[in-house]
């Protein structure tokens, strides 16, 4: 049978930072033994992907391991913190070639324009 593969718009990688908790490599092996052909990985890492160069890392390192399309989330906020937005030169990491969009974690809700999504966190299309 030929089925299209599934997306999946949230996931945590945790890597870099946190690689003891789940890789690049590891997760899409995961994603793709689950039938999962592309992945949004979320910016909770160390550091945060709140920058052009950390989404590039995200991008080659899944190139690199073969298995799925990962589409990186920058952080909507320096840091992650919640606090000040991301202006034109620290937002690049959702605007970066590669970077697929911006948002703050995943814990807060989800806000498009003035409606709140729950499930999600602060989450801005790029």
């Amino acid at each position: 049978y030929l089925v299209p593969g599934l997306v999946d718009m949230h996931v945590h990688f945790r890597d870099p930072g946190f690689e003891y908790k789940e890789t690049i490599a590891t997760g899409s092996r995961a994603a793709a033994h689950g039938g999962f052909t592309d992945v949004a990985t979320m910016p909770n890492t160390d550091p945060v992907t709140d920058t052009g160069a950390e989404i590039r890392y995200q991008i080659d390192t899944a190139r690199r391991a073969g298995l799925v399309h990962v589409r990186p989330m920058g952080s909507l906020t320096r840091g992650e913190r919640g606090e000040a937005e991301q202006d034109d030169r620290d937002a690049e990491g959702g605007r970066a070639p590669g970077g697929r969009g911006l948002g703050d974690g995943g814990e807060e809700e989800c806000v498009h324009g003035a409606e709140a999504i729950p499930g999600g966190g602060v989450c801005q299309a790029a």
